[in-house]
């Protein structure tokens, strides 16, 4: 079991209208009809992603998941005719990002995670408005590890041109050396752009 924990451990208010200058806004003053043509187009160019902590429960046994210190790559791109975000990362290639709906879901959906069993110390700013008033892009993959599919969901709110912070949950169900194994996990990340 404790290889898997291991394994795991390394993959991974109403809105106003936006008042902006240049080419810069504020996550807190955006209007859902205007993630398309304001926030979209900027987040295209580079970012590093660093790994905060986490919490993986292993079919009941929980496991603190440190910070990573090495931030990794992460490349989104925007295609001005379709308006399509595809991300590219170091852990899992390239997929189609997405704006996330959060009207419909629970507090706890949206919110960034159970705070009570993770240090969220690692965000150093300041924000206008709660995480759940800012735009949200995600999305959705898997990894196959020693022959189990690993699903993950990555989330993150967007607070400006240059900085977005979010999770990455994942969930395993499989069997290893003839045992069926089952896991739930998130981690905490922060996104800072390199352009």
């Amino acid at each position: 079991m404790t290889k898997w924990i291991v394994l795991v451990g390394c993959l991974f208010a109403s809105p106003t209208f936006a008042q902006m200058t240049g080419d810069t806004f504020n996550g807190c003053d955006i209007a859902p009809d205007e993630f398309q043509e304001v926030v979209a187009p900027l987040l295209s160019g580079g970012w590093r992603v660093t790994n905060g902590p986490g919490i993986v429960d292993m079919m009941g046994l929980k496991q603190p998941l440190d910070a990573e210190s090495a931030p990794e790559t992460m490349l989104i791109a925007y295609n001005e005719g379709s308006g399509e975000l595809h991300v590219d990362g170091e852990a899992f290639g390239t997929l189609t990002m997405y704006p996330l709906d959060l009207s419909g879901l629970s507090a706890e959906e949206r919110s960034l995670g159970d705070a009570s069993e993770v240090n969220i110390d690692m965000f150093e700013e300041t924000f206008d408005c709660g995480f759940t008033e800012m735009p949200v892009v995600a999305f959705d993959g898997y990894r196959m590890e020693q022959g189990t599919r690993v699903s993950f969901h990555v989330r993150y709110y967007v607070v400006n041109p240059d900085l977005m912070v979010g999770n990455m949950r994942m969930s395993l169900d499989g069997v290893s050396e003839g045992q069926a194994i089952s896991m739930n996990g998130y981690r905490y990340l922060v996104a800072r752009a390199n352009r």
